[in-house]
């Protein structure tokens, strides 16, 4: 049975930086031999915000409930200290019974009133000669946050979100010149540091299942890295579909498209870029050949004049070096595809997650909502800039054409409900807005999005803010 404790937040914060030398550290990776196991701690803390302090009652909800994760590790630390351990490792750690009201008879006397119960279960160890540690994370980290687990090894630096923007917005793109050899600046084989420095912010990376590292430039321009250098360029090369292009904000410096290659332009026909390229046909591929590379052109149909025949018209490039043939991006998606979220969508959890650097492989880094980070083809985390997940969507495939039936089941799989009627059944007390469903539960929105307004309309679209 959990017993509660009452503590005034600041106090217990201010204790944190006079003991914290003294204190047996909080591991964030198991250790590489068995430790010894002193005692069990297992507690329930309860803190509320003082109404005569100053300085706690600026504090908003979610600096409150950090405050009070930070001061129940603290204590943690303080019973694993008079237990004699050397290290603790946090085995769980959830937030319950979160209160926030207005209290005070005049407007003067009001404030913010906040109360958060943290339950806490540490283990107190010692650890054998061997102080190593593995590479295997503990259930939660030093910061209170369980960081879900994958096999994939990436290591990507993740800047704050808005500066990412603001930097892309600013900075200067190359020439939209085009060659055999490379575009915009960057050559086949350079490094991936000439790519940025030319380039500006990616607004999205993913990570190919042969280890290539494709870097998005707005909506349609990538570029393809491994073993830290440029191996590919391509324009116009369909990665995602509509919908997941649409997550991409739009770049002023790359989604418009007036690139060229020496006299020929974007849209030249067939016709006139066959008179000033040595246009080489292998099948249904057009290719420019050079000593070490080749530059493969994407030609399509189209009709400009009502009276006229349709033209084959300049649409696409992709380069690559001699002998590579072109292929489809094959996403990686194992470091976030089995991690379970069934359980938000009930809205009955007060758990917090936290995103390491394998699980962001796959990320949008410029949208104006902030990053996303696509798990699976359906599943996208909302991420705050320490990888803090702070919304959870399941939408229609944002890779390639998906029918109904099939995402039907992808719902099913984590028990959302498919139909408008359904939803309304399980929380009575939602927010009916014709084509979409609002219910908020404490401090958490879900907001469904439908094909129509009748009660068998089909979701389309589900997201849980935390």
């Amino acid at each position: 049975m959990f017993k509660p404790l009452r503590y005034a937040i600041l106090s217990t914060c201010l204790s944190n930086i006079a003991f914290a030398s003294e204190l047996p550290a909080i591991l964030d990776y198991l250790p590489k031999c068995e430790p010894i196991i002193l005692s069990e701690y297992h507690q329930q803390l309860t803190f509320i915000n003082d109404e005569n302090d100053d300085v706690t009652t600026k504090l908003n909800a979610d600096d409150f409930r950090e405050q009070s994760i930070k001061n129940a590790l603290l204590v943690a630390q303080q019973n694993g200290k008079k237990s004699g351990a050397e290290a603790i490792i946090i085995e769980q750690l959830f937030t319950l019974d979160f209160v926030k009201k207005v209290a005070g008879n005049s407007d003067e006397d009001k404030y913010d009133n906040y109360k958060i119960n943290v339950n806490i279960e540490a283990k107190n160890i010692t650890l054998c000669d061997n102080k190593e540690l593995t590479t295997k994370r503990t259930p939660f980290g030093s910061n209170g946050m369980r960081v879900l687990l994958s096999d994939t090894s990436v290591v990507l630096a993740v800047p704050n979100s808005q500066s990412l923007m603001i930097s892309a917005d600013k900075h200067k793109p190359p020439s939209a010149s085009v060659s055999v050899n490379g575009a915009y600046g960057v050559m086949l084989g350079d490094p991936l540091s000439i790519l940025k420095a030319q380039m500006g912010p990616e607004s999205i990376r993913l990570l190919d299942h042969d280890g290539t590292q494709i870097l998005g430039y707005g909506r349609s321009l990538w570029f393809y890295v491994k073993s830290n250098k440029v191996i590919g360029i391509a324009k116009n090369e369909a990665i995602l579909n509509s919908h997941g292009t649409n997550l991409i904000a739009f770049s002023e410096n790359y989604d418009i498209d007036n690139w060229f290659i020496n006299d020929v332009n974007y849209r030249d026909t067939y016709q006139s870029v066959n008179q000033n390229l040595d246009l080489v046909q292998h099948g249904d591929e057009t290719i420019v050949y050079s000593d070490t590379s080749q530059l493969f052109l994407n030609f399509e149909s189209f009709k400009v004049d009502l009276y006229k025949d349709a033209e084959l018209l300049l649409n696409g490039f992709t380069i690559l070096p001699s002998g590579d043939k072109k292929k489809s991006a094959n996403i990686n998606f194992t470091a976030t595809d089995s991690i379970e979220v069934s359980h938000f969508f009930t809205m009955n959890t007060e758990d917090m997650y936290q995103l390491d650097d394998q699980q962001r492989s796959n990320q949008v880094n410029l949208n104006a909502d902030g990053v996303w980070v696509i798990a699976n083809e359906n599943l996208l985390f909302g991420v705050n800039d320490k990888g803090i997940v702070n919304r959870i969507r399941v939408t229609e495939s944002i890779i390639k054409e998906q029918s109904k039936q099939d995402f039907n089941l992808v719902l099913a799989r984590y028990n959302i409900p498919v139909l408008k009627s359904d939803l309304l059944k399980l929380y009575p007390n939602a927010e009916d807005n014709f084509d979409s469903v609002m219910v908020t539960k404490g401090t958490k929105l879900l907001f469904a999005t439908f094909d129509s307004d009748e009660d068998n309309a089909q979701l389309i679209d589900i997201m849980i803010e935390l």
